[in-house]
């Protein structure tokens, strides 16, 4: 009587469900394998297998220069405050990979020795 209302062995359990949950998984690529197999005579050889470079997202666009020579260029004319910086970057199609460009900004502007800052007035250092 002692078996019948023993528990089973927790051990023996887990083995159980790992061999269903690998037949199951078994089952599934199978399955898989079948439906690709289906789609591949229906597509051309061409789409056969996707590119991995077209599943992955596209990258940002890359600017022709740098943050920092961007911000020289602009200033280069006459000193200008950040957020007339910023809308001049906007101007020349400057794209931030940041989702807070103004952060990008101050780290240039306020980078040792690269810019002067006269009242909120900024210019390149002088060389």
């Amino acid at each position: 009587m002692e078996s019948k209302n023993k528990k089973k062995d927790p051990v023996q359990q887990f083995l159980e469900l790992r061999k269903n949950l690998k037949q199951e998984r078994m089952e599934l690529v199978e399955q898989i394998k079948r439906i690709d197999d289906a789609l591949a005579s229906t597509m051309n050889e061409a789409k056969k297998q996707p590119n991995i470079e077209s599943l992955k997202q596209p990258r940002t666009k890359r600017n022709k220069i740098s943050l920092k020579n961007a911000v020289i260029k602009i200033t280069t004319q006459k000193p200008r405050t950040k957020i007339e910086i910023m809308s001049a970057l906007n101007d020349i199609g400057y794209v931030f990979s940041s989702a807070t460009p103004i952060n990008s900004l101050n780290a240039t502007l306020y980078s040792k020795g690269q810019f002067i800052n006269k009242k909120g007035y900024f210019s390149p250092a002088k060389r």
